[in-house]
């Protein structure tokens, strides 16, 4: 079992300045324990080149008071709670900070990303996915993004689904995502590798997507830009060799380019949830029946023509969806729907149904 003192050193090296998760792994296997690393620093100096200066002891027991306080987790990766799947990866974190249901860790999943700047049907169609994967026993992991990432969560809220954030669990980003990281926090899961008070830098975030993907079986792309948070986390899924799914879209939206570029390139084309499943071989009888920027894609355009347009797609939208998606009034809503519609911004295929 444990102790406080192991759980300490090991946070210490964890967090000391130029040991990344593979140098931790090595230097582990060398002295056997982080104690025994920090005991030999002068060795190891001697030995590697490696000149460690590891926090201070005081330092890392606040952050674990921190965390323990704010009732959450520590979960180091020696544990038998951290998930043995994402051990395979290269580069794995050496601990996973945790607030929530810790053992949905445990149970199989599946991870579903996709496009910050996500289409009313694209979110649809993530949602009962999520869903019906979710009714087949599957915790869905996503990166509790706006779009496509708050939509794999708000469908899986009662089946089991975790949130991996590039910040530490004690951080909202963004902040219209709070009552559901909130929510998370009570029905599902959110983990982290960074420390307690870490914001979300930029920097953060490609680390990030690799623990999404490498925590999973596999995972599903519902829509992406061609250069994108969403694609990267795909390429280290590729390179990790789990299975990736992405659903298809239209030639004409830059959301569907990513998506329809991995169908291209060999990733399972996807309608529902059944083609997953049937490519798991696992039995469904919850799903009955078919459905048919690197850092920009953080940017948020706050006007309200952007966000009209941003939920439009080269599909036909019932224009009620998109106005029950904003907090907009409706006179707000018909004004902005007359400029664009006169502009030839989008257009209308129906007594309801737009396109862009």
């Amino acid at each position: 079992m444990r102790d406080d003192s192991f759980v300490t050193a090991w946070l210490r090296l964890a967090f000391t300045t130029k040991v990344g998760p593979k140098t931790f792994e090595k230097l582990l296997k060398k002295f056997n324990n982080p104690i025994s690393v920090l005991e030999n620093l002068i060795e190891i100096k001697r030995r590697y080149k490696l000149d460690l200066s590891p926090p201070a002891v005081s330092e890392v027991e606040d952050s674990i008071s921190k965390c323990y306080t704010f009732g959450g987790d520590i979960i180091l990766s020696c544990d038998d709670l951290y998930p043995a799947i994402l051990k395979e990866i290269e580069g794995y974190p050496a601990v996973l900070f945790a607030k929530g249901n810790t053992q949905l860790l445990k149970r199989n999943k599946i991870s579903i990303v996709g496009t910050r700047n996500s289409s009313i049907n694209g979110e649809k169609i993530t949602k009962k996915i999520a869903s019906d994967l979710g009714k087949n026993g599957f915790v869905i992991v996503s990166g509790l993004a706006r779009g496509i990432d708050a939509a794999a969560h708000y469908g899986s809220l009662e089946t089991g689904t975790i949130g991996v954030i590039a910040s530490g669990i004690n951080c909202v980003y963004p902040k219209e995502n709070t009552q559901l990281q909130h929510t998370l926090y009570e029905k599902g899961l959110v983990i982290s590798e960074n420390q307690m008070d870490a914001l979300p830098i930029s920097k953060n975030f490609p680390r990030r997507n690799r623990i999404i993907s490498g925590i999973s079986s596999c995972v599903l792309v519902t829509e992406a830009m061609q250069r994108s948070g969403t694609m990267i986390t795909a390429d280290y899924a590729l390179e990790q060799g789990r299975d990736v799914f992405a659903v298809p879209g239209s030639p004409t939206d830059p959301r569907a380019y990513g998506t329809n570029l991995l169908i291209k390139t060999g990733a399972v084309l996807v309608r529902d949830a059944q083609d997953i499943l049937c490519e798991m071989n696992v039995h469904s009888d919850a799903v009955t029946e078919k459905q048919q920027k690197s850092l920009e894609e953080y940017f948020e355009d706050g006007s309200i023509e952007s966000k009209v347009i941003e939920k439009l797609s080269n599909v036909p939208i019932d224009i009620e969806e998109v106005f029950n998606s904003l907090k907009i009034s409706v006179q707000e809503f018909n004004k902005t729907l007359i400029e664009l519609e006169i502009t030839g911004k989008i257009v209308r295929q129906g007594n309801k149904l737009f396109i862009k």
